[in-house]
């Protein structure tokens, strides 16, 4: 059983029309894949590692527009199965949960990315 309180998101990464990025301290990936989201997290593929408690910034860009919401690693392992070669070579899964659950940015941002999500089963 899931013992996420918020429902999640699968993305659907050939119909979103905008693009996601990860700041990680001094470091930013912007080819990197957002798996599922919620109004509280989200999960993650990454082609590197991030320590668990590591401060991250995930934004939404699309066009001239785009949110970004704070969160931190809360797990990081590597991943098991081998990647589509047309897809990014990430190898690392990673969940994130947001800060400030009140913050009316992570709403926006969840909302922003469902207009391209189906629900995950």
């Amino acid at each position: 059983m899931d013992a996420r309180e918020n429902e999640r998101h699968m993305i659907q990464i050939e119909e979103l029309d905008g693009i996601f990025s990860l700041d990680a301290g001094n470091t930013q990936f912007k080819y990197m894949r957002v798996n599922d989201v919620s109004q509280t997290g989200a999960g993650l593929l990454l082609s590197q590692p991030l320590a668990v408690g590591t401060p991250i910034a995930l934004t939404l860009s699309t066009g001239d527009w785009e949110i970004s919401v704070k969160g931190d690693i809360v797990w990081c392992q590597r991943q098991s199965v081998p990647v589509d070669p047309s897809e990014i070579k990430a190898s690392y899964r990673l969940g994130v949960v947001f800060s400030n659950i009140g913050d009316p940015a992570n709403k926006q941002f969840f909302h922003a990315s469902k207009s391209t999500l189906n629900t995950l089963h």
